[in-house]
């Protein structure tokens, strides 16, 4: 997993890239912020916007992360194209 930011208390990680059948490509998004006992965690798979986990996190959460994957999902598959390369 690779840091990309840290906004609004949520720390954003992103994988490699994955090529899954049929040569799909995605990435993993991974969100975290700490709260009172432990962590909000979420991870969310690229281009679908489909999550995996969801774990203590709010409506809001959930709205407002979709919405930061959406506006930053351009920078986010280039640098992972810059990265290590496709993972099989």
């Amino acid at each position: 997993m690779h840091f990309y930011t840290e906004m609004d208390g949520w720390t954003t990680l992103f994988s490699d890239i994955m090529v899954g059948d049929y040569d799909q490509e995605s990435i993993k998004l991974v969100f975290e912020k700490p709260i009172e006992n432990g962590f909000a965690h979420g991870e969310l798979m690229l281009p679908d916007m489909t999550w995996n986990k969801q774990l203590s996190m709010t409506e809001d959460d959930v709205f407002y992360l979709e919405q930061y994957a959406l506006d930053n999902s351009p920078l986010i598959w280039e640098l992972s194209r810059e990265g290590k390369g496709c993972l099989q």
